[in-house]
């Protein structure tokens, strides 16, 4: 069942304007595929419903099995798949079966390691896909019928042990008998033997020698300098820091409108679209929302409210709760200790809980110098090229950035963290962390080790 034209070719035309970091081509054509791959497999032909289970299975394992595409193509489907997804809710073609935006997000940001993951997963491919996989990884041109017939030639060459391997896991552990047909190679990729790239080694691997190990993407930690300014220089600056972050004023603007006296909620407990729209015009942001989970920052400082007990529901009704005086220090640190507790570790439930300790010290780092700039997705990809050995070192180095990029990112879109997100597998992202950010993150990620 082909996928309605009509429908791709409206999100096609929508894309430069609203999500202008994404190929506008690339976008439609993978999600052409993953709506064809709903349809035939899935047995759910309408592209306006997406539960989490059909989220799971198209994304993890249908895709995987039925589909060929290089990794770093893989790194770019949950974004290429959240776009579609936003141009279905903004242009209100959501239908209302489905995951709520806020749910939808969470449900995206839990499933982009595992997107990434059943990539490297030869149990999720058939035999020949994981031939397939393999020439794809190692620069083979398999657009054509002559570039998949020179890959099945070659295989057909290989010794009967390097078959067997070959399409039960997609990896080669020694390299090849024979070298892979690529143009302008006179002889294998390098990367068949299962070799480790030459800036890999043990110094760089967590647990290897040296006395402290600090991520690859992060520059030194070094000690505080003492002298440097004085102790009252500092609690003014972080002050100003902290009454300046978007997180603190959306959830000031959140109690001056509770002020007036208490206000109706959904049965979400999201306040309705009427007070939402007031909030978001006092704080200078789009009001074009249908819900408060529709925008991270009121989501993030509402939830918080909550969490403290600053605001409390009761009878369908939002009023204020234990007092906050957003002018005092002692209440912003508390606030945003909530905020960085709920907002990156999830409410309850932690799903990455190796994310901790690599994004404190990524804050630290971006504290330290006054901004942290994180290396693009494809710089990351080309240090760390796939692993030919399924528990080859580089798997973790790239686990840990993609880790730490969406923790930081998540912060930025709740306004703990200013900066510029990265755009698209070549942008670069940027953040600074202010103080209180950064003791917040620090008793967070403490508290949820001990636990």
């Amino acid at each position: 069942m082909s996928p309605p034209s009509a429908l791709l070719s409206s999100f096609r035309a929508w894309l430069p304007a609203m999500r202008p970091e994404l190929d506008p081509d690339d976008t439609v054509a993978t999600v052409e595929t993953l709506l064809r791959l709903k349809a035939e497999y899935l047995d759910s032909p309408s592209p306006n419903l997406w539960t989490e289970p059909l989220l799971r299975t198209l994304l993890t394992e249908v895709h995987p099995r039925k589909a060929i595409a290089a990794r770093e193509e893989r790194m770019l489907l949950v974004p290429q798949f959240a776009a579609f997804c936003d141009f279905l809710i903004v242009e209100r073609l959501w239908d209302s079966s489905s995951l709520r935006p806020a749910e939808l997000r969470r449900a995206l940001a839990g499933l982009e390691f595992d997107v990434v993951e059943a990539a490297d997963d030869a149990s999720r491919r058939s035999a020949g896909g994981n031939i397939l996989h393999y020439g794809l990884e190692h620069g083979l041109d398999l657009s054509s019928q002559e570039g998949v017939a020179a890959l099945m030639e070659w295989h057909n060459g290989l010794t009967h042990a390097e078959r067997i391997e070959l399409t039960d896991t997609g990896r080669l552990s020694a390299p090849p008998s024979r070298p892979l047909p690529i143009p302008g190679r006179g002889g294998a990729d390098g990367r068949a033997s299962g070799a480790r790239p030459d800036d890999v080694g043990p110094e760089g691997s967590p647990g290897g020698p040296g006395s402290q190990y600090t991520p690859w993407f992060l520059p030194p930690l070094r000690a505080p300098e003492p002298g440097a300014c004085t102790a009252a220089d500092e609690e003014a600056a972080a002050e100003r820091e902290a009454k300046a972050l978007p997180f603190i004023q959306a959830a000031r603007a959140l109690l001056t409108a509770l002020a007036e006296g208490p206000l109706p909620v959904t049965d979400t407990e999201a306040l309705r679209r009427k007070d939402v729209s007031g909030v978001l015009t006092a704080l200078g942001r789009p009001a074009w929302v249908r819900s408060m989970w529709d925008d991270p920052l009121l989501e993030a400082a509402w939830t918080a409210l909550l969490f403290s007990h600053r605001v409390e529901i009761a009878g369908r009704r939002a009023r204020l709760g234990e007092p906050a005086d957003l002018d005092d220090m002692d209440d912003i640190y508390q606030l945003v200790l909530f905020g960085v507790s709920t907002w990156l570790v999830g409410r309850g439930e932690v799903t990455h809980p190796e994310v901790g300790p690599d994004a404190v010290a990524a804050l630290i780092a971006g504290h330290q110098n006054g901004a942290l700039t994180l290396p693009s997705v494809r710089q990351a990809f080309e240090r760390f090229p796939t692993p030919q050995r399924p528990a080859a070192a580089p798997r973790a180095e790239l686990r840990e950035f993609l880790a730490v990029r969406e923790a930081l990112h998540r912060l930025h879109h709740a306004g703990l963290l200013e900066g510029a997100p990265a755009e698209g597998p070549d942008g670069q992202a940027t953040y600074r962390c202010t103080s209180v950010v950064l003791f917040a993150a620090i008793a967070a990620s403490e508290r949820l080790h001990r636990s």
